[in-house]
């Protein structure tokens, strides 16, 4: 009898109220659903994992090292979030080597029986489950050298083919030291940005030279930035070009340093 009240007083409010009956009319079968019960409709989010393969992130790209772990611990989250999930490689020549390793995989799972615990077990497990692909993506290097802007373009192209609105979130484990010295690029260890000047000129080069991706809407996890750069200078120099670069392509900052925390 108690379910049947609380239905009937939804039903006379809605009656009661024009305004009401006009937004409910607006939404899915799902929505109202959500409305009568009190759960809340799934929300697709959308995780997108880069990780640096160059030479100068080798011993950071090992397997089992601090790439695999951080990597792994992304996934998890994501599995937490039921998110759907895309993981690619950073080479010397990330355009012409893209390929997703880890493509458009969904964490998700139903709640078998109403258990939410069940439920959130088999999306941890479909998230461990990635690993050995997360070794080869992590031992993938067709190209030498560090394409960072180029693998983030990829991300701008698969930004084009998600919901508008939908959460995403960026995962970057690299250096930050671009080096594309080979094809005529730019190349941070010749040309460190160690002045916020350099910084801002590099940075609007980037864009007239259509290499600024626009990344508005995703919020960014920094991983390893300056981490393994010999020389402090170019280092600190690195960290501040990447905080600036991030922030100039429309995009948030969620966390920056050599290891990441996820929640």
């Amino acid at each position: 009898m108690t379910k049947i009240k609380r239905v009937v007083v939804v039903a006379a409010a809605v009656a009661a109220t024009p305004v009401a009956v006009a937004a409910l009319s607006a939404c899915s079968q799902q929505q109202l659903a959500s409305v009568v019960t009190g759960k809340l409709a799934y929300h697709p989010a959308y995780w997108v994992i880069e990780g640096d393969t160059s030479g100068s992130t080798e011993r950071q790209g090992v397997r089992g090292g601090v790439y695999e772990h951080e990597i792994m611990a992304a996934l998890a989250q994501a599995a937490h979030q039921q998110a759907t999930v895309f993981a690619g490689a950073i080479d010397g020549n990330a355009i012409g080597d893209a390929a997703w390793q880890i493509d458009g995989v969904r964490l998700t799972a139903s709640r078998d029986g109403g258990n939410a615990k069940l439920a959130e077990g088999a999306r941890q497990r479909r998230a461990d489950g990635l690993r050995g692909q997360v070794r080869r993506l992590l031992a993938t290097r067709p190209t030498n050298g560090s394409d960072i802007l180029g693998a983030l373009q990829q991300v701008v192209h698969l930004t084009h083919s998600l919901p508008r609105g939908a959460p995403r979130t960026l995962v970057l484990l690299t250096d930050g030291a671009i080096n594309l010295s080979k094809f005529g690029g730019y190349d941070v260890y010749t040309q460190p940005p160690d002045t916020r000047a350099v910084r801002q000129a590099l940075i609007a080069r980037f864009e007239r030279e259509g290499e600024l991706p626009q990344l508005a809407g995703w919020r960014v996890y920094l991983g390893g930035i300056g981490v393994g750069i010999g020389d402090r200078r170019t280092a600190r120099a690195v960290v501040a070009l990447w905080e600036e670069l991030i922030a100039a392509a429309g995009a948030e900052v969620v966390q920056a340093g050599p290891t990441l925390a996820f929640s």
